[in-house]
């Protein structure tokens, strides 16, 4: 099992909708995927229409050792892709882990009952720096990175990368970046050409070649509890989604 960590620390850059999207486009490619919703506002559970106050367990309970993660599993609506739900208690647990021993390995070694089930999971992180996200990127072998492109979101993406090397240099990982991809792409506003010719400048073939292009499909499927496969498959963001999913697969298999 290949495990992938959507992780930035900043808001807003399109981590649920990739873990998300992703995730669909590999099961409907035939692929058997995980999805850990890891981000206390549980946006990819309710994405996938699966109310959080519904589920008997989560990673929430996982995480605080209350029950193992092969107890939270739960099938989506698309065959192939099942999902780990979260709930806002969530949060809670990085107070918990902050007391024990091997704290930023537990989601690793709850993971590790999987390795022969499933050819690929995904981790959507919570936007901040917590352990949380440090127990993601120590569970996963990739990372792909979404930033939106403007100069806020770049200027974090630079942090995100000092974090990193502090994890690999402190915990025992050798996770490396898959890519970064550029998210709700707008070429009507201006500042977007400069800003995405300087990021493939700085970050050269790390740069996924697909964008994902802003799409009001995109934005809209969530609240239907759909994947944008479900929701509109010929929009432009089915298509932008569909055709990462081949390049990162390329990736994968590249190692």
């Amino acid at each position: 099992m290949q495990t992938i960590a959507i992780v930035n620390n900043k808001g807003g850059q399109g981590k649920t909708t990739t873990a998300v999207s992703l995730g669909a486009a590999w099961a409907l490619k035939g692929y058997r995927v995980l999805l850990v919703d890891f981000d206390p506002q549980a946006s990819a559970t309710a994405a996938l229409g699966i109310e959080a106050e519904d589920c008997d367990t989560t990673i929430a309970e996982v995480m605080e050792g209350i029950a193992p993660i092969t107890q939270a599993v739960l099938p989506t609506s698309i065959e192939g892709l099942d999902l780990v739900p979260a709930r806002p208690s969530l949060a809670e647990a990085n107070l918990y882990l902050v007391q024990k021993i091997g704290r930023e390995a537990r989601l690793k070694k709850e993971l590790a009952r999987f390795q022969d089930q499933y050819h690929f999971c995904l981790i959507d992180c919570p936007p901040s720096t917590s352990l949380l996200t440090v127990n993601a990127i120590v569970a996963a072998q990739y990372i792909i990175i979404p930033v939106t492109p403007d100069f806020l979101s770049m200027k974090g993406l630079a942090q995100l990368q000092d974090i990193l090397r502090e994890i690999r240099s402190n915990l025992d990982t050798d996770v490396r970046v898959l890519g970064i991809l550029p998210t709700m792409v707008d070429y009507r506003k201006g500042a977007t050409h400069e800003a995405l010719e300087i990021l493939r400048e700085n970050f050269k073939e790390l740069v996924f070649k697909n964008e994902i292009r802003i799409n009001v499909r995109l934005e809209e499927a969530p609240s239907h509890g759909k994947t944008i496969f479900q929701y509109d498959p010929r929009s432009v963001g089915a298509e932008c989604y569909w055709r990462l999913a081949e390049e990162v697969l390329q990736r994968c298999r590249r190692g």
